[in-house]
């Protein structure tokens, strides 16, 4: 797709299409669709104040509701909006951090995995001097003290908030190569402290797991998210071993032996994958074999940290068909990221847009614990951001205004990064996700792949729905 199919004019966007133009303000997203000889009259009224006063008032107060014509400045109003956002929440997060309040997750990370994915965020932001400063601890006794010592906190915390919900998150790497020490934590949470409230789930790429390792999951009420990329020849030229191996038959196995162990459908809801390698990638495997499976949701995330922007068009593109096709299948499967697409990109067409939330700042709305398991290291926002993370040293102290404050200054350097890489592109207001599909990555660095991604995937959205 020729991404010059999009121009912007001030503070809006616009392509042609046969008859019409389709035009949005690229800050606070909402669309419109105009003949094409009707689009100059709005690019004059843009322009011309004179020209302005000669409209007609309704005419002239639909452009104002839908945020294509306005006496504001779109620019400064989108930044000044989304460091009011930023504000807000540090000041909510601040008073729970100085009061104490529980976290709402605590996710526990170990970089160790047995598979070699060209994709993998760990490598892409581990790989990085700031983290080899970290020494590892292989120490399973002090591993095992450290987390419990955190552990203890968050329930002591939770004392004086008894009604607050907490969830824990295991994930890698592999945390099964971990899996005598996440057992041995797993019993301290639902024996010693006799916790049977909070929810547990574990991200695993489900080629170690045994027998025992199963029925040690059903016994503690553990969900499982298990990493599946598509179908075999996709998936075994991503997720593979060290020795180039693919691993799906590994994971296919472990599915078959959880059934076969019936392990509880509501605990093995999804299956996440990548999508890396699109011509090899099979959407009819996907909702016809799959569900076979018993997985109720599906999660893919297109491959986009370090890819330049030829491929973020092609992958928008193929994700884009996968998209409509998951529209037409079984129901079971429409909460998919896919489906959760088209969420995405309806905020577009909502006059009363959400102030852009910089994408990691999300994470912001909620108390948020990262641990960093064999790094010893602890984050308010994101592990993947190795500035953000703090070595514990001697001691752990959860709620460490240091980290929070870390946390809220990378949020202020995201907008900064914004003004110099994003402010001029047609799609800042509606580029959403993660790290891994912001136009901007955890660095703060324009991320190319992404930036064209999310232009071609709201073209082609555009071009569909508005035809």
């Amino acid at each position: 797709m020729d991404k010059s199919i999009i121009k912007n004019h001030k503070h809006i966007s616009f392509f042609n299409m046969e008859e019409n133009t389709i035009v949005w303000n690229r800050f606070f997203p909402s669309v419109l669709k105009f003949k094409k000889n009707a689009f100059e009259s709005v690019l004059k009224a843009i322009d011309d104040a004179d020209f302005r006063s000669n409209m007609d008032e309704e005419s002239l107060n639909d452009l104002k509701k839908n945020n294509i014509l306005s006496d504001e400045d779109y620019e400064k109003k989108f930044l000044s909006q989304s460091e009011q956002y930023i504000e807000k929440r540090k000041n909510e997060l601040m008073l729970n951090i100085q009061s104490k309040k529980p976290f709402a997750s605590l996710l526990l990370f170990s970089e160790k995995c047995n598979l070699y994915c060209p994709y993998c965020i760990m490598a892409h932001t581990w790989g990085s001097k700031s983290y080899k400063s970290l020494k590892k601890n292989t120490d399973q006794n002090t591993l095992y003290n450290n987390v419990t010592e955190l552990l203890d906190q968050q329930y002591k915390a939770m004392e004086s908030f008894p009604n607050e919900h907490f969830n824990i998150t295991i994930s890698g790497g592999e945390p099964l190569l971990k899996f005598d020490l996440l057992k041995r934590i797993i019993t301290y949470i639902r024996v010693t402290k006799n916790d049977q409230k909070t929810s547990i789930d574990m991200n695993t790429n489900a080629t170690l797991l045994t027998e025992e390792m199963v029925k040690f999951f059903i016994d503690n009420n553990i969900k499982l998210q298990i990493s599946l990329d598509g179908n075999r020849v996709h998936h075994d030229s991503t997720r593979v071993y060290r020795n180039g191996k693919g691993s799906f038959n590994d994971v296919i196995n472990a599915i078959q032996m959880l059934k076969k162990m019936r392990y509880p459908e509501e605990m093995l809801e999804n299956f996440q994958g990548t999508l890396y390698n699109f011509d090899l990638f099979d959407k009819e495997e996907i909702f016809d074999f799959y569900s076979k499976l018993g997985f109720k949701i599906v999660l893919f995330y297109p491959g986009l940290v370090g890819r330049d922007a030829e491929t973020g068009i092609k992958n928008a593109v193929k994700f884009f068909d996968l998209y409509k096709e998951s529209l037409k299948r079984d129901p079971t499967l429409s909460s998919s990221e896919i489906r959760k697409c088209e969420e995405a990109l309806d905020l577009g067409v909502n006059a009363n847009y959400t102030p852009y939330c910089n994408g990691l700042g999300a994470n912001l709305k909620v108390l948020l614990l990262n641990y960093n398991i064999p790094n010893e290291s602890l984050s308010y926002l994101c592990q993947f951001i190795p500035g953000l993370s703090k070595k514990h040293g001697e001691s752990i102290n959860i709620f460490d205004m240091e980290l929070f404050d870390k946390s809220i200054e990378f949020q202020y350097k995201r907008i900064e990064s914004m003004k110099n890489h994003c402010i001029n592109c047609s799609v800042i207001g509606i580029c959403k996700g993660g790290c891994l599909m912001n136009g901007l990555n955890s660095f703060n660095e324009k991320n190319e792949g992404a930036c064209s991604f999310w232009e071609t995937i709201w073209t082609l959205y555009l071009k569909e729905y508005l035809k």
